[in-house]
């Protein structure tokens, strides 16, 4: 993985998984969780998240780029893309 260093004050470290079948960024916070987040089009499965969270024992994992809002378990959520391109 490789690592961007980030200032803000909630987030400690921006990183991405270079591994193929990885998800894009994985978000490290302050207390040391993990946020593990893959974005695209046509997003409907949540595989490369869930290698990323195994990986960096991530504690929650976001796919942006689905068709509907949908909780895949207790710590993926599936988020339309134009969701995000709401903000």
């Amino acid at each position: 993985m490789k690592d961007l260093q980030s200032h803000s004050k909630y987030a400690v470290n921006l990183s991405y998984d270079l591994a193929e079948g990885g998800a894009d960024f994985v978000v490290t916070l302050k207390d040391r969780s993990n946020i593990v987040i893959e974005v695209g089009f046509n997003k409907e499965t949540v595989v490369q998240v869930e290698n990323t969270l195994k990986k960096t024992n991530g504690k929650y994992g976001l796919v942006f780029g689905s068709n509907e809002l949908e909780l895949v378990s207790d710590s993926i959520v599936k988020i339309p893309l134009r969701f995000l391109l709401l903000i």
